[in-house]
């Protein structure tokens, strides 16, 4: 059984360049 989700998950829902902002192009040099 899955727990409650979070409570922002409508803002991460409706967030533009989500992907862009926490995926590096450059991955495996940390941050």
């Amino acid at each position: 059984v899955k727990g409650e989700p979070p409570a922002d998950r409508d803002d991460f829902a409706k967030e533009d360049g989500k992907f862009e902002k926490y995926f590096s192009p450059n991955p495996g040099e940390g941050n």
